[in-house]
């Protein structure tokens, strides 16, 4: 947390917020707590545990700036962080969007896993002029700037869930702009540690982060965009099938009612049946080879 709180420029007008929602108050060394004698700093402590969603809903409460950009403890700033605050700081828009770069906190290493798709997003609207997939598609809140009014007066907040409690406020922020931008900048760094642990352990996580994507998708019909939602479902659903084939097949259920099936147009119903039967043929190819033997008795009868 240190480096992200020193990646932060000490100028006018900056007001750093720090929730911790998660340590034992009891053995914290407050005295020493990163940024806690800054005079633009506050700092929160609490003992609720509700998580990141909580802590940052708790951060919105007492904000007073005209912007919001919001960063993890992990994460930093880009050296690009004071000139771009000062060349946007009055800027019209209700949201800019920036580009990430990504670092490996093992190796110090560039790491592009969790940034190539949002850059690409950037280039193709700052090439297309097209800022849906923007809007309804970029999940992180970090790589912004928002317009704190936006936020309030559409009363938005992040969920309050284990997994994913940014991407439905990153849609709704997206969703309320009226004014957007996206700029050809990096603001932020993604940090990740490449620590692999076993897909089982993460199954709850991915099945927890689908639940939302259908959320998502429910939203988006509402304004005939549901196909922006379905990437996001679908990433997550291909990792649950490849843990588990029985919750995965169970989710399919939900996947294809979500995505209108039967009544949904053809070629997007064709898209999910295959892609679920593609799947499965790598996932399970003695069960692939028995739907088949099965097919050829049902066709000879």
């Amino acid at each position: 947390m240190r480096k992200c709180v020193e990646s932060i420029p000490k100028m006018e007008g900056v007001e750093i917020i720090i929730v911790d929602d998660n340590s034992d108050l009891d053995n914290t060394d407050k005295l020493n707590f990163p940024g806690i004698d800054e005079q633009n700093v506050r700092v929160i402590f609490s003992n609720g545990g509700k998580g990141a969603g909580a802590a940052r809903n708790m951060g919105l409460k007492i904000a007073n700036g005209k912007w919001l950009i919001f960063a993890d403890s992990d994460d930093f700033f880009h050296e690009n962080i004071s000139q771009i605050l000062k060349e946007f700081k009055k800027d019209n828009s209700d949201i800019i969007f920036f580009k990430l770069e990504g670092e490996n906190l093992l190796t110090g290493e560039p790491d592009t896993s969790r940034t190539s798709g949002v850059n690409t997003f950037i280039d193709n609207a700052l090439k297309n002029n097209d800022f849906d997939i923007l809007r309804y598609q970029h999940g992180y809140p970090v790589g912004k700037m928002i317009k704190r009014s936006l936020v309030m007066e559409n009363n938005i907040q992040f969920q309050e869930v284990p997994n994913g409690n940014d991407l439905f406020f990153s849609m709704l922020t997206g969703h309320a702009a009226k004014n957007f931008k996206a700029v050809d900048k990096t603001i932020y760094v993604v940090t990740s540690r490449k620590e692999h642990s076993l897909d089982k352990e993460k199954i709850q996580s991915y099945i927890n982060l689908f639940n939302i994507g259908i959320q998502k998708i429910d939203f988006l019909k509402k304004i005939n965009k549901e196909r922006l939602g379905y990437p996001l479902v679908f990433a997550f659903w291909r990792k649950i099938l490849h843990i588990d084939l029985k919750e995965g097949l169970r989710k399919y259920i939900i996947l294809i009612k979500a995505c209108g099936f039967p009544n949904t147009v053809s070629s997007t119903r064709r898209f999910v049946l295959f892609y679920f039967l593609g799947q499965l043929k790598k996932l399970s190819p003695d069960f692939w080879i028995l739907m088949k033997k099965t097919r050829s008795t049902i066709k000879r009868y």
